[in-house]
């Protein structure tokens, strides 16, 4: 059904336009982890949130501490720190990997971070705890939700909201379409979202149940995946949202992500200490990573060579 939400129209909108590749050296092949536990890094504080940029920078979130842990990929010693704000839950690259955005849940900020440097040089305030954070692809915006039941779309140079999304319920999953066109939110009211996010037209939503939470669109586009964690994992067509089928065996996933090759998704669940790896094709789940303690957030690599699973029982495991 459609429906309308209340969008806020703030600052004028900007045009989103996906960034385009100027270079002539092909892409290398993309790939995926071979589902191999490779190290278990330790690292303190309940770490939670994950991101790794296109040139291997992986920074870590500390729930308890106000700090990120870094590393350059393949180093798996998480050595370096940059200071930010409290509690950081979610962290986001922008697409040249020069520029970091981590929400500081309980600072009512995002925090801008030189990747170069490890510095945090600016910070956005933003209305209530913010949770998720994306980057649109041309890097003049990004996407946050918040926990006053909110999605905003703030302009990275002007720091101002332009658009502003109202839900019945606080948003925990977000995911863009790789054009960045669309964006897919899910609620912990059991609901389930797309809008444009440059604040035109109508949202679109479907009444999925449980407690949805990590999102993954397929790069080809034409699958949505949606954890639950009181419910299927279920596979949705990304421009209706009708249901394309389930995947028996993944039920109960917080933790979403595919692929880089999009052949395959990872999933945590928390509760049980496990990663599931699912092939996406035959919707089977594939190997089972006994991993112990809480997994939560998954990244990969650019090229797919590695996955990054923050533990709260505090390490990072590495799968490659």
């Amino acid at each position: 059904m459609v429906i309308g939400l209340g969008v806020v129209s703030v600052v004028a909108s900007l045009e989103l336009v996906a960034a385009c590749a100027n270079s002539t050296e092909p892409e290398p092949a993309l790939s995926h982890p071979q589902g191999i536990v490779a190290a278990s890094p330790a690292i303190a504080s309940r770490p939670f949130a994950v991101a790794i940029s296109r040139d291997g920078v992986a920074y870590v979130g500390r729930q308890d501490l106000p700090f990120l842990q870094a590393t350059t990929l393949p180093g798996l010693t998480f050595a370096d720190s940059v200071q930010v704000g409290s509690d950081p839950t979610d962290i986001a690259f922008n697409s040249t990997g020069t520029i970091a955005y981590v929400t500081n849940q309980f600072s009512s900020t995002v925090g801008v971070v030189d990747v170069n440097s490890g510095v945090t040089t600016d910070n956005i305030t933003v209305s209530g705890a913010p949770f998720r954070v994306l980057v649109v692809p041309n890097n003049t915006q990004i996407i946050v939700s918040s926990n006053n039941d909110s999605v905003y779309t703030i302009g990275v140079t002007s720091k101002s909201v332009l658009h502003r999304w109202g839900f019945a319920a606080p948003v925990n999953g977000m995911a863009l379409m790789s054009n960045g066109t669309v964006l897919y939110v899910s609620s912990i009211g059991g609901k389930l979202y797309k809008l444009n996010p440059n604040g035109t037209g109508s949202v679109d939503s479907a009444q999925l149940g449980g407690t949805p939470q990590d999102l993954a669109v397929s790069r080809d586009g034409t699958e949505l995946f949606v954890a639950n964690e009181n419910g299927s994992l279920e596979v949705r067509s990304p421009a209706t949202l009708t249901l394309i089928d389930t995947i028996p065996g993944a039920a109960g996933a917080f933790g979403l992500a595919g692929t880089p090759d999009d052949i395959q998704l990872y999933a945590t669940y928390p509760g049980a200490g496990l990663i599931r790896i699912i092939d996406r094709t035959t919707r089977t789940v594939g190997p089972t990573l006994t991993v112990g303690g809480t997994p939560r957030r998954i990244a990969f690599d650019r090229l797919g060579e590695t996955a990054l699973i923050p533990n709260e029982a505090g390490f990072v495991t590495v799968v490659k």
